[in-house]
């Protein structure tokens, strides 16, 4: 076994689940040369007079980028426009919208962009004016953003970064809750990106959020009973997107295209939101380590029964809803053995074991997963049964 792929089973446990290993570093830093290299390949697809960042571009590409400014939406418009376009227009533009965005993580001292078609721009959790280019340069209490656009004067920003990292200046894009000291974004209007409203859903307003303390008593709920999920949904889980629960079942959803973002019902009761969030958040690891590897390899066509959907899936299908109620169980254990006994009762916690047993028996039959998927279920099957199965 190389090295490298020591690295990758120590990432892929650390993916399995918080209570499976605490070692965040070798993923972050898998990650974080994975999105390097995207930006390398993007840069080489333009004609570089777009972008001017002199030695601000040498000094970001000289190293992996942190997890956070990585696990964005704009990092996978980036991945969409090098794959799925033959327009350079539509690299650079998504180069334009990444370096914006590492910009506002301070790993841009300055730079000067320029957009293919005047269109609104983003910075952090702001919402800049219409533009076609954009010169940035960092301040010792934050930053300044000038905005050109054809046929009006510049306009000018003057940006400043809160201690608590919040970005004030400009047009706030999103209202923003707070999950235990970290911020999340609530996306009610002008969506960033062309993202689709799950089916039969509609947009909360914002009205409706207003005084919403779910997140942060689903916060200390989960440092009280499952301390080690706490840092791994806030670097995970950056943009909820919250939907009407009056009139429907309540949903969530993680969409791989749509890295850092949950779909979720509200208003629910903060052990609600705590246990959606520990789902969601799973989803979320499970398509970062994807970019990273295969995690089968194609060669089991075999449908399985999976007592959550009802139906049979697909072995990758069965790993991916492993992973993601396996987490949950273990949440949910955690509540019950310190009698939170209004979110979870024996019967119920029995119940998920039952189910998640039985994808363990798929996942033990098959023959198609990869190193990297091996060690993503068996490092979780070890702390949910307190032994790797054979």
């Amino acid at each position: 076994m190389t090295s490298v792929s020591v690295a990758g089973l120590d990432a892929a446990r650390y993916v399995a689940s918080p209570i499976a290993s605490d070692d965040a570093s070798v993923l972050e830093f898998m990650f974080g040369e994975y999105a390097r290299a995207l930006l390398e390949i993007g840069l080489l697809q333009i004609d570089p007079a777009p972008i001017e960042t002199g030695a601000s571009l040498d000094k970001l590409l000289d190293q992996p980028i942190s997890w956070p400014a990585a696990w964005t939406l704009e990092l996978a418009q980036l991945e969409r426009a090098i794959t799925r376009s033959l327009d350079p227009a539509h690299v650079s533009d998504a180069l334009v919208a990444v370096l914006l965005q590492l910009a506002s993580h301070g790993l841009i001292d300055e730079c000067e962009l320029r957009l293919e078609s005047e269109q609104p721009l983003f910075f952090g959790h702001l919402r800049l004016p219409t533009a076609r280019e954009v010169v940035f340069r960092a301040t010792s209490v934050g930053a300044e953003i000038e905005l050109r656009a054809q046929g009006r004067a510049p306009t000018r920003l003057d940006l400043e970064r809160t201690d608590v990292g919040v970005w004030r200046g400009a047009e706030p894009l999103d209202q923003v809750v707070w999950f235990g000291g970290h911020q999340i974004s609530l996306r009610t209007t002008g969506q960033r990106g062309d993202f689709p409203i799950p089916a039969d859903q509609r947009l909360l307003s914002v009205d409706a959020l207003a005084g919403n303390r779910a997140f942060s008593a689903a916060a200390a709920l989960i440092e009280e009973c499952s301390p080690s999920f706490a840092p791994w949904i806030k670097a995970a889980v950056h943009t909820i997107v919250p939907l009407d629960a009056s009139h429907r079942p309540a949903m969530s959803a993680t969409v791989e295209e749509y890295p850092g973002l949950v779909f979720l019902s509200l208003p629910l009761n903060p052990s609600e939101v705590a246990a959606r969030l520990v789902h969601e958040a799973s989803h979320q690891y499970y398509f970062a380590l994807e970019r990273l590897a295969a995690l089968h390899d194609g060669s089991d066509q075999e449908l399985y029964f999976s007592p959550m959907k009802g139906r049979d899936r697909p072995i990758e299908m069965i790993l991916f809803a492993f992973h993601a109620f396996g987490n949950g169980v273990l949440h949910d254990r955690n509540l019950f053995e310190l009698r939170h006994a209004s979110a979870i009762d024996a019967a119920t916690l029995e119940n998920w074991m039952a189910q998640v047993r039985t994808l363990t028996s798929h996942l033990r039959r098959t023959q198609a997963l990869t190193p990297m998927g091996e060690e993503l279920w068996r490092s979780l099957a070890a702390v949910l049964f307190a032994a790797t199965p054979a």
